[in-house]
């Protein structure tokens, strides 16, 4: 996945490789296994439905303009900032998380325009990368034993991400 983002593999920051993981985990658990009738999400919490028109609204690592007011102002001040998607949060509302390229900070947002990844972008993403604590990319593996997906990662110094939540009005 990281091969086919148009910014490579050099330009990811810290926050957007772990969402990668959070992302890939987050599809494991939605899908049922082979030979079975619920995903371990349904098994989890119940009866849960895969919308392809809530989750699968904007692919992950895709450039986007987010909305940013919450409120309707009449300023001449932005009323949207641009990210990269990091994938959907699982609610019905089809909310999705993003990387905000104006903070480095992770948001969560209803409403967004994908865009393509203009230059200026990519640039943004290889200075936030760098200020990251760790340059090297995440060495992560998937595996399958005993009928069960294990995801290696050799960076283990991952730590929670604060995620800035949208508002609801």
């Amino acid at each position: 996945m990281i091969q086919t983002l148009p910014y490579g593999a050099t330009a990811i920051p810290r926050k957007i490789r772990v969402a990668l993981i959070q992302y890939v985990v987050f599809w494991l658990n939605l899908i049922p296994k082979d030979e079975q009738v619920y995903s371990p999400l349904e098994l989890v919490c119940g009866e849960q439905k895969l919308d392809y028109k809530t989750f699968c609204k904007i692919p992950f690592g895709a450039y986007a303009q987010v909305q940013e007011d919450l409120e309707i102002t009449n300023t001449i001040q932005p009323r949207t900032i641009g990210a990269i998607n990091l994938g959907p949060t699982g609610n019905i509302q089809g909310t999705h998380r993003f990387f905000s390229l104006k903070t480095g900070e992770i948001i969560v947002r209803r409403r967004w325009t994908e865009l393509p990844v203009p230059e200026d972008v990519i640039d943004r993403l290889r200075e936030l990368s760098k200020d990251s604590h760790n340059m090297e990319i995440a060495n992560i593996t998937l595996r399958l034993k005993d009928e069960n997906v294990l995801i290696e990662v050799a960076d283990t110094s991952f730590e929670n991400e604060q995620i800035v939540d949208e508002e609801v009005i």
